[in-house]
C-alpha cells in the first residue's frame, strides 16, 4: 500500500470512529438546554396546572405532564400568545403576565422541539 493510501485509509477510519462518538454525544442534552423535566414541569405546575390538568382540563388543554403537553401545546399558536398576551385569552388567566425570563425558558423549550 502506498503512503497515500495508507493516510487515505487512516484518515477515513478516523472520521468513521469520530463520527460514531459525535453521534453518540449528540444523543445527550446538556444541562443548558431547557427541557421538561429541568424548567417546564416546575413552571406548569406553578402557573398552569391548577386549571389544566387531567380532572380539570380547562378548554380541553392538560399540562400536567409531558405527554399531554406534546399533545396540547404543540403546534398550536395559542399557547404562546396566551403566555405572552399576544392576541390570544391571557394566561395565566386572571393572573400577571409571567417574567420575561420564565416565558423566554418557555419559548427555548418550544424552539428546542419540547424535549423531554
Amino acid at each position: 500500500m502506498t503512503n497515500k493510501k495508507l493516510v487515505f485509509a487512516g484518515i477515513i477510519s478516523f472520521a468513521t470512529i469520530a463520527g460514531c462518538t459525535y453521534k453518540k454525544a449528540t444523543n445527550c442534552v446538556p444541562s443548558n438546554i431547557v427541557t421538561y423535566t429541568n424548567a417546564i414541569a416546575k413552571i406548569m405546575s406553578d402557573n398552569c396546572t391548577g386549571c389544566h390538568n387531567n380532572s380539570n382540563a380547562s378548554a380541553g388543554l392538560k399540562f400536567d405532564s409531558y405527554a399531554n403537553m406534546l399533545t396540547d401545546a404543540q403546534n398550536k399558536p395559542n399557547f404562546m400568545g396566551s403566555i405572552n398576551h399576544n392576541g390570544f385569552k391571557a394566561m395565566p388567566q386572571g393572573a400577571a403576565k409571567l417574567d420575561d425570563s420564565t416565558i423566554a425558558k418557555i419559548q427555548s423549550w418550544v424552539n428546542g422541539c419540547m424535549p423531554e
